[in-house]
């Protein structure tokens, strides 16, 4: 984080700090985002929970990405905020971490191929509305 504290303009760790110090994360998002400018990109790894908030403060130009994602009826192992690839993509992320449902599928490639068919699913759907 050295690094990025030297440059003029980028999020530090001052900032963060400043940001996560209110009261709520719809708040310290905010805070935040409007902490940069808005020439630097930003990326945020959040839940598929709190992406569409997240969005709404972010707008287009923020990268999401998203952890916790897994197909209806697949097992949640450990993970205890998740949605689907679609809600997930529908409410505004921009990449997916999924893991274990395709690594260990009995058939990977063909889980992977079935992800992603739901996936363009999504953004199909997102992009007539």
């Amino acid at each position: 984080m050295r690094g990025y504290a030297r440059n003029a303009g980028s999020v530090t760790r001052r900032s963060i700090a400043r940001a996560w110090r209110r009261s709520t994360r719809t708040n310290s998002f905010s805070a935040l985002t409007k902490s940069k400018p808005s020439s630097i990109p930003i990326a945020i790894v959040t839940s598929p929970l709190e992406v569409a908030t997240v969005r709404s403060i972010t707008g287009p130009a923020a990268i999401l990405v998203t952890p916790g994602v897994r197909s209806a009826g697949k097992a949640l192992g450990d993970q205890k905020r998740v949605a689907t690839p679609g809600e997930a993509i529908r409410n505004g992320a921009d990449y997916l971490v999924m893991g274990r449902q395709i690594t260990r599928a009995a058939d990977p490639k063909a889980e992977a191929a079935r992800v992603l068919e739901e996936i363009e699913e999504a953004r199909s759907l997102t992009s007539s509305i």
